[in-house]
């Protein structure tokens, strides 16, 4: 594992392959395979698209992590909600973290949104 993204991942405990917490995962063993599946190359490639886009001091619930990964997917390729949460957080943005959700909100702006949903 690259040592930016194993900085992140040690900052968020909770945080694996499939977004924040322990919702597909059943055991801890599980929780750490997923946290090790992300993928560098993926990260990499979320982090060009979302790196230049306007942040804004609060975070936007227009839209969640998941709902962003999808939006980025056409540039990128299939990529995992952990793998858009650790590029944003590598990208400078501020994650909000939900409570009984694996999904994160960002301090990205509408405008940023509409530009990647198009």
């Amino acid at each position: 594992m690259r040592s930016d993204i194993q900085t992140v991942l040690d900052e968020h405990p909770l945080l694996n392959r499939n977004g924040y917490g322990m919702y597909f995962e059943k055991t801890l063993e599980d929780h750490e395979a997923s946290r090790q599946a992300i993928r560098p190359e993926a990260v990499d490639a979320i982090r060009v698209v979302i790196e230049p886009l306007e942040r804004t001091k609060r975070a936007n619930f227009r839209s969640s992590s998941y709902g962003l990964k999808h939006m980025v997917e056409p540039r990128t390729g299939y990529i995992a909600n952990g793998e858009f949460i650790v590029a944003a957080i590598l990208a400078g943005y501020k994650i909000k973290t939900q409570r009984d959700s694996i999904n994160v909100f960002l301090n990205i702006s509408t405008e940023a949104i509409a530009l990647l949903a198009a």
